[in-house]
C-alpha cells in the first residue's frame, strides 16, 4: 500500500473561501482565517480535487479512498447528531418553561431567602431570568429551588370539611 504525498499537486484555492470582515473603523476584508470549520462540501471539494490531480502512474490506493469516504461519513454522522441534540435541548428548554407557566395560581410553600420567615401562598407571576423561571408568591421573587413543597389542595378542603 503506497502512501500518496499530493501537498504538492493540489491548487488549494477555492476550497476555503475567505470570508468578508468588517474592522471597528468601517473597512471590510477577507481572511481564509475567519472560517472555523470545513463543511461536508467542503471535504467533497478536497476530496474530489485530489482525484482529478492525483499522479496517473500513482493512483490513490483503494483503502486510501475508503478511509476518506469513512471520515466523510462521520462528519455527516456528527453533524447530524450535533443536530439532534440540538433539538432536544430546545424542546428540553420548551418543556421546563410550560412546567414553570403550570405552577401559576397554584399555592406553594416556600422559603426564599429575602423573605423574614417561611411563606405560603399562589404562584401570581411567573418570568424568565436567563432561561430560569422566577415566580413571585407574596410579592416575593423565588426560584424553582426556594419552593418547598405544593400543598394539595384536595387535603386543605376535607380538612376544613372535618373542622365544621
Amino acid at each position: 500500500m503506497a502512501s500518496t504525498d499530493i501537498s504538492n499537486d493540489i491548487p488549494l484555492s477555492g476550497l476555503i473561501t475567505p470570508s468578508p470582515t468588517t474592522s471597528s473603523n468601517g473597512t471590510t476584508s477577507s481572511s481564509a482565517a475567519h472560517k472555523k470549520d470545513l463543511t461536508k462540501d467542503d471535504f467533497l471539494k478536497l476530496l474530489t480535487t485530489q482525484l482529478q490531480n492525483q499522479d496517473p502512474l500513482k493512483p490513490m490506493e483503494n483503502t486510501d479512498f475508503m478511509a476518506q469516504m469513512a471520515q466523510l461519513t462521520s462528519l455527516e454522522q456528527s453533524n447530524n447528531m450535533l443536530t439532534t441534540m440540538q433539538s432536544m435541548l430546545t424542546q428540553n428548554s420548551d418543556s421546563n418553561k410550560i412546567q414553570a407557566l403550570a405552577l401559576l395560581g397554584t399555592t406553594v410553600n416556600a422559603a426564599p431567602s429575602s423573605a423574614p420567615a417561611p411563606i405560603t401562598g399562589p404562584v401570581t407571576a411567573v418570568k424568565f431570568v436567563n432561561g430560569a423561571a422566577v415566580f413571585t408568591v407574596s410579592g416575593y421573587d423565588i426560584s424553582l429551588s426556594d419552593i418547598t413543597g405544593v400543598p394539595d389542595p384536595n387535603q386543605a378542603s376535607k380538612v376544613n370539611a372535618s373542622k365544621h
